[in-house]
C-alpha cells in the first residue's frame, strides 16, 4: 500500500493542476511516515534528478516535506494528534492503514482540512482491522452500503476487496484472490497458502 499512497501522493502534487496544491499522508506511526517519504523521495530521484540538483523540488528529510516553489506547492506526512493539524489547507490527504489510526480527531481534521478546495479530496486505504468501534469502521460500512446501491452518496467512490462470508475461505483458492487482489503480483499464492496453513495449525484447525 506504500506504493499505492506515493503514486496518488505525486500525481496530486505535480500532475492534477490543482492550484497551489497541499498534499497531505496520515501514517499510523513514525515508522510508516518514514516509509511514505521514503518512497517519494525515491521515486523523485530516479525521474526528475536534475530538478533536485537545481532546487526546482526541494526534499527534506529531517521534517519529511517535499516542496516545489514553482507551484507553489508542498507535501507533508504526518504521524501525529489532529489536534496539531487543524488549518492545514490541504489539496489531498491520503490516509493509510486506517484501522490503526488511534486518534479519530486526526481523520477529522484533515479531512474537513480540503474543504476550502473546490476539488478536494480524501483517500482512505487500509486492510479492515477487527474494532467494530473504530471510526474506520464506519467508512468501510458506508463503502459495502455505496457498493450496494443503498447508499447513493455521489462524491463517495467505494473499493472493498473481501471474501463472500458464506464460502469456504480456508480451502478455496477464488477467495483468497477475492481479498487479496494483488496476490501473485506483490506476493506469491505459495507463500499465502503456506501461511494460511501454519495459521490453521496455532488455531489446531
Amino acid at each position: 500500500k506504500t506504493l499505492l499512497v506515493s503514486i496518488i501522493c505525486l500525481f496530486e502534487l505535480f500532475a492534477a493542476g490543482e492550484p497551489s496544491p497541499y498534499v497531505a499522508a496520515a501514517a499510523a506511526s513514525k515508522e510508516n511516515a518514514g516509509q511514505i517519504y521514503k518512497e517519494l523521495k525515491h521515486t523523485i530521484h530516479a525521474a526528475f534528478p536534475e530538478f533536485v540538483e537545481d532546487g526546482t523540488i526541494r526534499p527534506t528529510d529531517h521534517t519529511k516535506r517535499i516542496t516545489v516553489p514553482g507551484l507553489n506547492g508542498e507535501f507533508r506526512c504526518f504521524a501525529s494528534q489532529g489536534s496539531r493539524v487543524h488549518g492545514e489547507p490541504c489539496s489531498c490527504v491520503v490516509l493509510d492503514e486506517c484501522h490503526a489510526h488511534a486518534d479519530p480527531e486526526l481523520f477529522q481534521a484533515l479531512r474537513y482540512n480540503t474543504d476550502a478546495r473546490d476539488n478536494g479530496l480524501v483517500v482512505c486505504i487500509s486492510t479492515a482491522g477487527k474494532d467494530t468501534s473504530h471510526w474506520y469502521y464506519g467508512i468501510y460500512q458506508k463503502s459495502k452500503r455505496i457498493l450496494a446501491g443503498e447508499d447513493l452518496d455521489t462524491v463517495h467512490y467505494a473499493e472493498v476487496y473481501e471474501a463472500d462470508p458464506d464460502k469456504d475461505f480456508a480451502n478455496d483458492p477464488d477467495q483468497w484472490h477475492k481479498c487479496n487482489p494483488s496476490m501473485g503480483t506483490s506476493f506469491p499464492v505459495d507463500r499465502f497458502r503456506r501461511d494460511l496453513e501454519s495459521a490453521k495449525g496455532n488455531l489446531g484447525e
